[in-house]
């Protein structure tokens, strides 16, 4: 029982890890499409 139980809780760990890293992701994306929106966002050339 205690092992199951252990297992469920690391299994929703790593779900709301993820869900976390993907939230970060999404917010970034939606700073840069507001700031190309607004004019401000350049792209860095590679040289």
């Amino acid at each position: 029982m205690k092992k199951n139980h252990a297992e469920e809780k690391k299994k929703l760990e790593d779900k709301k890890r993820i869900l976390e890293e993907e939230m970060a992701a999404f917010e970034r994306r939606k700073l840069l499409a507001e700031q190309a929106k607004q004019g401000n966002f350049t792209m860095k050339k590679k040289k």
